[in-house]
């Protein structure tokens, strides 16, 4: 368990630096909540993918969703306008996040190795968090009304609704048509969003334990059956 704990501070400290250089940046504000799950999204892939045991890789992106989660409860301490409350919240969204990211990188190493499967995963994952600025122009109501739910930085915004509408914010507000000429309500909770991202995870999660059982059993029938020395 020791090395478990050692092979996560890497990566903890990794997150929690970068997260705290956002934080110096745009403050307790909405930005510092979407650039942590962005962090997330680019760095759980390799540090997951490079670790051959499940449990290491799994210690890996968990250092890295709770140093940026360390940093948004220190932030919340620190501000006014974010309460605990909603700051478990918004790392409930980032650990769904995070663990359906680390499932999706270890499921693809399989076929792809380490190196491949790290990046295929932050390309989908930037394309899934970037999807209101590139896409909007071609999305219908249908679509919206299906992505929105489910989008992290959605989930939130609802969490944080007193720091502002995301795509009210003056940028956004330039590079979307979201609640402009294409209508968008905010999702009412962080469950569709979470329960979405846990049964990605789930789902790729379960042949990567069973192929581990599996091979742990095989290696202690031979290791019976081996004569004694």
């Amino acid at each position: 368990m020791r090395k478990l704990f050692i092979i996560a501070m890497p990566p903890f400290l990794l997150a929690a630096l970068a997260t705290t250089l956002g934080c110096l940046a745009v403050g307790a504000t909405l930005g510092l909540f979407f650039a942590g799950v962005m962090i997330a999204a680019i760095v759980i892939p390799p540090l997951a993918s490079w670790r051959q045991d499940l449990p290491e890789s799994i210690f890996a992106a968990g250092g890295v969703i709770d140093g940026i989660g360390v940093v948004w409860l220190v932030a919340a301490l620190l501000s006014s306008d974010i309460t605990f409350v909603r700051w478990f919240q918004a790392y409930i969204v980032l650990l769904a996040c995070g663990s359906a990211s680390w499932a999706t990188t270890l499921t693809l190493r399989r076929a792809t190795g380490p190196t491949a499967a790290a990046a295929i995963v932050v390309m989908i994952e930037s394309l899934w968090l970037t999807w209101p600025i590139y896409a909007s122009p071609w999305i219908s109501r249908g679509p919206v009304a299906l992505l929105a739910p489910v989008d992290p930085l959605f989930a939130l915004n609802r969490v944080f609704i007193d720091l502002g509408v995301w795509t009210q914010q003056r940028l956004m507000y330039r590079l979307t048509s979201l609640g402009q000429d294409v209508p968008l309500s905010l999702p009412a909770t962080i469950l569709p969003c979470v329960m979405f991202h846990l049964v990605i995870a789930s789902v790729l999660a379960l042949p990567l334990w069973w192929s581990r059982a599996r091979r742990a059993a095989s290696k202690a029938h031979q290791t019976e059956a081996s004569p004694a020395s």
